[in-house]
C-alpha cells in the first residue's frame, strides 16, 4: 500500500476509500482540483471498484474532516418544496423553479465544489470499524445536522447495495455517486447514530443524580462537555428534546466543574443557550421550561460593557441569551419592565445630564435606547420588547394553557404589585407606537447590514481572521434580518392586541418570509419562531385551518414534537371541531 502524499483517497464504495495509484495521485496533485474531480466523476461508474486499503478509523476521520473543511458549513444542497413548486438557490444567490418531481423525499446534492459525498463515507467507515470514534461522531453530526428535515416522514434508508449499477432500487439523489447515497432518503437521522455514540460515551451514568427540571437524570458527569453537547444538536433537530436537556445539562455541568478548577472551557455559553432551546421546545409555555431557560439567561448589562453591546455585531446562538428576550418568551412582561427601569436607573445615575427631577417631559424611545445601550442591535433589541410589553400593558399573559401543576394558580400576583421605581420610570410612558417606530428607524441604520463586506471578525472569519462570513456560515450575525423580524413581529403584537388580526397575520407573514432567508443554526438565530406566532394570529382570526397548516408545517419541516407547536395543532383542530359543532370558536 502506498503512503504519505502517494496515498490521497477518494470515496468508495461500501463507504470505503478508493486508494490512487502514484500516478494518479502525481495527476491529482498538479491538476486543479474542480477539473480533477469532475474527471474522477465522469469515471466512476465505469472504473473498478477496489475494496478499501484503508482500515484505520483515525485516518479514515480526519480525511472526512478535510474534505468538509474544504467547504466550511457548505456541504449539501437541495430543493426546498413550495407548494406545487419549489424555488431552489444556485450558485450566484439567484434562484430559480422546478418542480418536485418524486413527490415523497426531496433530493439532496452535493455543494458546489464541496467534497461532501467523500466526507460522509469516509466518517461512516470510521464509525463502522470504531463507533464511538470522537472526532468522526462530532464530524457526522456537523455533517448531516442541517439536511431536510421533510425526509423524516418519507421512510426508511434504502439498503445498500453491492452492486454499483444496481437499477431495482429508486434514485433518489441522481447527482450523488456512491450507491448507498444515490437510493438514500437523506435526512438529519443519518447523525443520529454519531450523535448516540457522542452522549454514550462521554456521559458518566449515575440514576440517583436530578435532571434539571427535577426528575431523575442518569447523566452525571462529562468527560467531554463540548462533544456531549454536539448529540442535542441532532437530537434537536430530531424532536429528542428530552435527550437534548439531557445532553445539554451535562455540558452545562461539566463547563461548571471546569471553570471551578481554573479551566475556561469551549463554548460554555453555546452550550447555555443550547439548554435553553430545547428545555423551550421539551417544555412549551410551563414552569419548568422558564425556569431552566432564565436560569441560563444573563441581563444586558451597562452600556458598551455589558453582555448585551458586547456581543451586538457577534453571532447569536454562540452567546447567552439574554433574560429580555427570554422574559418576552414567555410573556413576562412585568418582568421586562423591572429589567428596562433598572438598566435606565444605573444610567441615570452614571449620566449626570439625565435626572428625573430635570424635566417633566417624557423621553423618546430613541433617548431613551441611546441611555442603556451603545450598539445599534442592543438599542433595536431593547426597543423590540419594550415594544411587546408596552403593547400588553405590563401585564403578564394569562397563560391560558398551564400545566397541570399551574392549573388554578395565579402565577402573576407576586410580580404584579406597584412599584413607584419601577411604574415612574421614564420607559414605562413611551407608547408601543413610538417603540415600533424606533425599531424601524433603527433596521434602516446603515450600520445594521448582513453583507459580508461589513462584518469581519478577527480571528473567527476565515483562517487569516480577515475574510468574511459566508451566507452558509454559522458564525454570520445575520443582525440585518433578525432586526427586521423583531419589525414586522412587534407591528403584528401591536396590531393584534388592538383586535386588528388580519393585519398582524400580514405582518408576520413578512417575518416569516424573512427568517425563512436566514442560513441553518442549531439553536436557531432567532429566539421566537415567527411560523408560530403566525399561527397563533390565523386561529384569533378566526381561520384555524390555516392555522392548522402552519403548526403542522412547522412540525413536519422544524421543529419536531415541538411542545408550543402541538399546542398550535390541538387549538386549531379544538376551534374547528368547536366551529363545527356550533359551540362559537371557543378554545
Amino acid at each position: 500500500m502506498e503512503t504519505g502524499i502517494n496515498s490521497l483517497l477518494v470515496s468508495g464504495d461500501e463507504g470505503g476509500i478508493d486508494v490512487l495509484t502514484p500516478d494518479e495521485a502525481s495527476n491529482a496533485t498538479s491538476t486543479s482540483t474542480s477539473s480533477y474531480q469532475s474527471t474522477k466523476q465522469k469515471e466512476y461508474s465505469s472504473r473498478s471498484r477496489r475494496a478499501t486499503l484503508v482500515d484505520d478509523p483515525d485516518l479514515l476521520a480526519f480525511l472526512g474532516v478535510a474534505r468538509m473543511t474544504l467547504t466550511p458549513w457548505r456541504y449539501w444542497n437541495w430543493t426546498v418544496p413550495n407548494s406545487e413548486r419549489t424555488m431552489d438557490k444556485t450558485t450566484d444567490g439567484t434562484t430559480e423553479g422546478t418542480s418536485n418531481q418524486s413527490g415523497l423525499a426531496i433530493e439532496v446534492r452535493e455543494y458546489h465544489g464541496a467534497e461532501s459525498e467523500g466526507a460522509f463515507l469516509a466518517l461512516q467507515r470510521a464509525l463502522r470499524l470504531d463507533k464511538s470514534h470522537p472526532l468522526a461522531a462530532h464530524a457526522m453530526v456537523h455533517l448531516t445536522e442541517a439536511l431536510p428535515l421533510r425526509n423524516l416522514g418519507v421512510g426508511v434508508t434504502v439498503a445498500r447495495s453491492d452492486n454499483w449499477d444496481d437499477t431495482t432500487k429508486k434514485v433518489i439523489n441522481p447527482s450523488l455517486r456512491d450507491a448507498f447515497l444515490r437510493t438514500t432518503v437523506m435526512s438529519p437521522s443519518l447523525g443520529e447514530h454519531a450523535a448516540d455514540a457522542l452522549f454514550g460515551s462521554f456521559v458518566d451514568v449515575d440514576d440517583e443524580t436530578e435532571r434539571a427540571d427535577g426528575n431523575e437524570n442518569k447523566n452525571k458527569s462529562v468527560l467531554s462537555p463540548h462533544l456531549a453537547h454536539m448529540a442535542a444538536h441532532t437530537y434537536a433537530r430530531l424532536g429528542r428534546w428530552r435527550d437534548a436537556v439531557d445532553a445539554s445539562v451535562s455540558a452545562v455541568n461539566a463547563d461548571k466543574e471546569l471553570t471551578d478548577k481554573c479551566v475556561w472551557p469551549y463554548g460554555e455559553a453555546h452550550n447555555r443557550v443550547m439548554l435553553s432551546h430545547a428545555a423551550i421546545s421539551l417544555y412549551g409555555p410551563s414552569k419548568n421550561g422558564e425556569s431552566i431557560a432564565m436560569a441560563v439567561s444573563v441581563d444586558p448589562g451597562p452600556p458598551g460593557e455589558g453582555h448585551l453591546d458586547q456581543f451586538a455585531n457577534f453571532l447569536t446562538a454562540f452567546h447567552d441569551a439574554h433574560s429580555i428576550l427570554t422574559a418576552a418568551r414567555f410573556g413576562r412582561w412585568r418582568l421586562v419592565l423591572k429589567l428596562a427601569a433598572t438598566a435606565e436607573q444605573n444610567a441615570v445615575n452614571e449620566n449626570a445630564t439625565l435626572r428625573p427631577s430635570d424635566s417633566g417631559a417624557p423621553l423618546s424611545a430613541e433617548t431613551w435606547t441611546n441611555l442603556v445601550s451603545s450598539t445599534v442591535f442592543g438599542r433595536a433589541q431593547w426597543a423590540y420588547v419594550m415594544g411587546l410589553a408596552s403593547s400588553a400593558g405590563f401585564t403578564d399573559s394569562a397563560r391560558s394553557y398551564k400545566s397541570e401543576e399551574d392549573q388554578g394558580k395565579d402565577i402573576n400576583t407576586r410580580e404584579q404589585a406597584y412599584e413607584p421605581w419601577i411604574d415612574g420610570s421614564f420607559c414605562a410612558k413611551i407608547s408601543p407606537t413610538a417603540w415600533l417606530a424606533h425599531v424601524n428607524d433603527l433596521t434602516r441604520d446603515a450600520s445594521l447590514a448582513d453583507h459580508d463586506d461589513e462584518f469581519v471578525v478577527e480571528g473567527v472569519s476565515t483562517r487569516g481572521g480577515k475574510g468574511p462570513f459566508h451566507e452558509t456560515s454559522p458564525f454570520k450575525p445575520n443582525k440585518k434580518r433578525l432586526a427586521l423580524i423583531a419589525l414586522y413581529t412587534l407591528g403584528a403584537a401591536i396590531a393584534g392586541r388592538s383586535g386588528d388580526w388580519e393585519s398582524a397575520v400580514v405582518q408576520l407573514e413578512l417575518a416569516k418570509s424573512v427568517h425563512s432567508t436566514l442560513p441553518y443554526m442549531e439553536p436557531e438565530h432567532w429566539y421566537l419562531p415567527p411560523q408560530l406566532c403566525l399561527g397563533e394570529a390565523l386561529l384569533r382570526s378566526g381561520r384555524p385551518e390555516e392555522a392548522l397548516v402552519v403548526f403542522r408545517k412547522e412540525l413536519r419541516d422544524a421543529r419536531p414534537h415541538d411542545a408550543w407547536a402541538l399546542q398550535g395543532e390541538r387549538r386549531a383542530l379544538r376551534r374547528m371541531e368547536s366551529e363545527r359543532g356550533g359551540g362559537g370558536g371557543g378554545d
